[in-house]
């Protein structure tokens, strides 16, 4: 079989190795634009047999259709904005394809967001192709506890993702910069967050609903917001059985310092978070393309990082008749992950997951309902104890705290 991992930026760098290491693939190609990420990687895993570095530029659907004429899988871990080019490319060369994550509403980003991509799961079934979308930690992971948690209650009336980090880098504290994408955090932060309710998504404002939340430690409780994110746009609607076991809320919150909050709505306020390009003295220009350059790299930055993230998924409800609130999540320091794959400790916990799952899917043992399956599908929609088992041999490792009298 054929792996080709599309992006090798911080995400992608972790990815490259767990893949390569993994020996569910005859040929892995590494492929980015960025001739310094390739040899980046290069530098990190060397020249193995079955592994070949390629440079492509996925704004051109001609050549990722070309490249992907002989591959099984394509692994896009490049930003949600190229996902149109990738997927479309696996269709017409009959790759099946996976992603760490969407866009928001095409209106709001330019780029389609999870319903959309969902939308294309009869062009992949005629093809007989699978599309896994937001194969990621969050969305990805988180989808899979959810699963994991709900498939164990007779009802669940709340699932609740959080995602909590004390990620900071020793001596950048005059800086503004993330240890993910700038350009996706800004996007999610100030878009209206969705969430699902009494039996319908609803749009609220931004960093709304703040509560302070348990995390276990070493990270402990920190404030929470809530923000638009893939898993409470598909998890009423794709986890089996769910909105039968009563749910009648599911959000998405981030754990975020005021300064941040602060400096993103000024940006908002500004203008500077908009996607689409604007006239500047006869040049055009996308205002958070500016303000994404004069942040730095969280590829350049991350290895100075310390810290704990800590991302999981509540799920409430009532098992054997008794309630239960339990936090599925896992926990990694930065410096350990350092350690391990020279990655932060948000490059580990996204970049492996899709590995993890890629083996499955070579393997066979990726299934709906226990079979095999074609189509696009969010990762609740698929059988969670093997993938469970899987991100355990790749260093994700659940652990379970129960919350039930603390919430």
């Amino acid at each position: 079989m054929h792996a080709y991992l599309l992006g090798l930026g911080a995400i992608g760098f972790v990815t490259s190795q767990d893949l390569v290491a993994s020996g569910d693939f005859e040929k892995v190609t590494l492929a980015d634009f960025s001739q310094k990420a390739i040899d980046r990687v290069k530098t990190r895993i060397g020249e193995p047999d079955h592994v070949v570095y390629a440079q492509i530029d996925a704004g051109d659907p001609a050549a990722l259709e070309a490249a992907f004429a002989d591959v099984d899988l394509v692994i896009n871990a490049l930003e949600p904005k190229f996902n149109v080019n990738v997927m479309q490319a696996c269709l017409r060369s009959r790759a099946n394809y996976m992603d760490l994550a969407q866009g928001g509403p095409r209106y709001a980003t330019g780029t389609p967001d999870s319903f959309e991509f969902l939308g294309w799961s009869q062009q992949f079934k005629d093809r007989g192709l699978l599309g896994i979308l937001g194969m990621g930690m969050d969305p990805g992971v988180t989808n899979v506890f959810a699963r994991y948690g709900a498939d164990r209650m007779e009802e669940v009336w709340h699932i609740g993702v959080r995602d909590g980090d004390s990620g900071v880098v020793p001596g950048m504290e005059d800086r503004f910069y993330t240890l993910w994408s700038p350009s996706i955090a800004i996007e999610e932060c100030l878009m209206p967050a969705m969430v699902w309710e009494d039996g319908e998504h609803k749009r609220l404002g931004v960093f709304g609903e703040a509560e302070v939340f348990p995390f276990p430690e070493p990270l402990g409780p920190q404030t929470v917001y809530t923000v638009d994110h893939e898993e409470a746009k598909t998890i009423p609607l794709y986890l089996p059985g769910i909105q039968e076991k009563g749910l009648k809320r599911c959000e998405f919150k981030y754990q975020l310092d005021q300064e941040f909050i602060d400096i993103l709505l000024v940006l908002g306020k500004l203008g500077l978070n908009n996607p689409f390009p604007i006239n500047v003295k006869g040049q055009m220009v996308i205002p958070r393309d500016v303000v994404v350059a004069l942040m730095p790299d969280p590829a350049e930055v991350e290895g100075e990082a310390v810290g704990w993230g800590v991302i999981g998924t509540l799920v409430a409800g009532r098992h054997q008749g008794k309630e239960q609130k339990l936090f599925y999540y896992v926990a990694n320091s930065y410096e350990a992950c350092r350690e391990e794959l020279g990655a932060s400790a948000v490059a580990y916990q996204t970049g492996r997951p899709p590995a993890a799952m890629a083996g499955l899917f070579a393997r066979g043992e990726l299934t709906v309902g226990g079979s095999a399956a074609t189509g696009c599908y969010p990762c609740e929609s698929f059988d969670p104890e093997p993938i469970v088992e899987a991100f355990k041999a790749h260093g994700i490792v659940m652990q379970i705290a129960d919350l039930t009298d603390r919430l």
